[in-house]
């Protein structure tokens, strides 16, 4: 169903030196298994919608856009406003 596995997170996630213990990285390969397939439902359901390629590739572009746009802005919020001086 999904082509994430052990081998190819594992390069990843100590590339990014993330905390050494057994319980963070399956933490993280929980997280990364469950958002490909909430992403995979997400593609399957628009493409679904639509009668062509184009018109689902071009919706679901705008919408994966749409959703790193909106739902990163909360993470970063506090860094943007101590940038900015506020």
């Amino acid at each position: 169903m999904s082509r994430l596995s052990l081998p190819q997170l594992l390069p990843i996630y100590f590339m990014c030196s993330l905390k050494q213990t057994a319980g963070a990285f399956f933490t993280l390969w929980f997280i990364t298994y469950v958002t490909t397939l909430a992403l995979l439902a997400f593609f399957r359901a628009i493409g679904f919608n639509f009668s062509t390629f184009d018109g689902a590739s071009q919706v679901s572009g705008l919408a994966v856009g749409l959703l790193i746009l909106c739902l990163s802005f909360p993470f970063w919020q506090h860094v943007l406003l101590a940038i900015i001086g506020r």
